[in-house]
């Protein structure tokens, strides 16, 4: 189940408008767990990074810890995750940090294919 996961998430990945490349940097499956982090190529030339820890529970898997960092070449424009270090914010841990000086801003957890939906509706407006 944990290996499907992942899979699920690379097939998200190739089928998607706006990754135009990407490579698996690590990719860990045991039994009742796993970790997967890609590095993806927009179609603009932006960067997105994206890293998982789930947990098989009960049949079901929990996504225990991310990360999806979206930048130019040269400077960060968002990233989500869950990293439990900003308890002021009211959607703890979930959070985003926005643009280079990294402001912290609610957010509700995210998955991958919201952040594609978010990158992809601001890459189509530009």
């Amino acid at each position: 189940m944990v290996e499907q996961y992942f899979n699920d998430i690379l097939a998200r990945l190739s089928s998607s408008a706006v990754v135009a490349s990407f490579r698996i940097v690590r990719r860990g499956i045991r039994d009742r767990d796993g970790h997967l982090r890609v590095r993806c190529v927009l179609t603009n030339g932006d960067l997105l990074e994206l890293s998982e820890y789930i947990v098989l529970s009960k049949e079901d898997i929990q996504l225990v810890d991310y990360s999806f960092q979206w930048q130019s070449r040269v400077s960060l424009i968002r990233r989500w995750d869950n990293t439990r270090h900003h308890a002021r914010i009211s959607t703890f841990p979930a959070h985003v940090h926005i643009g280079t000086d990294e402001h912290v801003q609610e957010s509700p957890p995210m998955s991958l294919g919201r952040v594609l939906e978010i990158i992809d509706g601001e890459i189509s407006a530009c």
